[in-house]
C-alpha cells in the first residue's frame, strides 16, 4: 500500500495540476471569500469591557511575578532581595527608559529615582556575589531582557580569544559568558540608567 500511494503522488503532482502555479490558482479559486462583517475576532477586547479585560489580564500576569513564587524556591536559588518601588518611581523609570521626554522631565525623573537607587544599592550590596555583581530585574521582566548589543559583541570576541577557538561550541560558550558578565551589576545607578 505505501508503494501505491507513492506512485499515485508521482503521477499526480500538485493535486493533478500541471504545475505549481496552476495548483495555487486552483486553491485560490476554492477559497471562501469572507466579508469584514462576517469576521468575529474574539481575541480583541470589546469596547464595553476593554478596561475589565485589561485589568483581568494584568491580574493574571501578576500571578507569575517573582514576589509571588520566590519563597517556594527556598534555598534552591541565589540570595534574593525585593526592593519596592512607588508608583511615582515606576513612572519616572518609564520616563527615563522611553527617552523622549524633555531634558527637564528627565532630570525630574532622575531626581525621583534617587531614593530608589539608594534602596536598590543597599539590597545589591547585601546579595551580590564575591565576584562583585548580581542580577537585577523587575517583577515581570527577565534579567536577560536587557543588554547593549555592541558591548555583547565586544565581550563575545574577548571570550573567544581567551578560548582560542572559533567553532560553534566556542561561540555559544562565549555568548553565554558574555551575557552573564553583562547582566551582573554592582552599581544601582547603572541598573537605573
Amino acid at each position: 500500500a505505501p508503494e501505491q500511494s507513492q506512485r499515485a503522488i508521482a503521477r499526480e503532482p500538485c493535486g493533478g495540476a500541471a504545475s505549481l502555479e496552476e495548483a495555487l490558482a486552483k486553491k485560490r479559486a476554492e477559497l471562501n471569500h469572507v466579508s469584514e462583517h462576517d469576521i468575529h475576532d474574539a481575541s480583541a477586547p470589546s469596547s464595553s469591557s476593554a478596561f475589565e479585560d485589561i485589568k483581568s489580564y494584568q491580574q493574571y500576569v501578576q500571578l507569575f511575578n517573582i514576589e509571588r513564587w520566590m519563597e517556594a524556591l527556598g534555598d534552591a536559588t541565589f540570595d534574593t532581595a525585593l526592593v519596592a518601588m512607588t508608583r511615582e518611581e515606576a513612572e519616572a523609570l518609564v520616563t527615563l527608559y522611553e527617552g523622549s521626554a524633555s531634558v527637564e522631565l528627565q532630570s525630574e525623573a532622575a531626581s525621583v529615582l534617587a531614593d530608589a537607587t539608594l534602596r536598590l544599592q543597599t539590597a545589591m550590596d547585601r546579595v551580590r556575589s564575591s565576584e562583585g555583581g548580581c542580577f537585577v530585574k523587575t517583577s515581570s521582566r527577565s534579567a536577560k531582557d536587557s543588554g547593549e548589543t555592541e558591548e555583547i559583541r565586544t565581550r563575545v570576541r574577548s571570550v573567544l580569544q581567551a578560548l582560542s577557538a572559533q567553532d560553534e561550541n566556542a561561540q555559544l560558550i562565549a555568548l553565554s559568558y558574555a551575557s552573564m558578565q553583562l547582566l551582573r551589576f554592582a552599581e544601582a545607578n547603572k541598573v537605573i540608567s
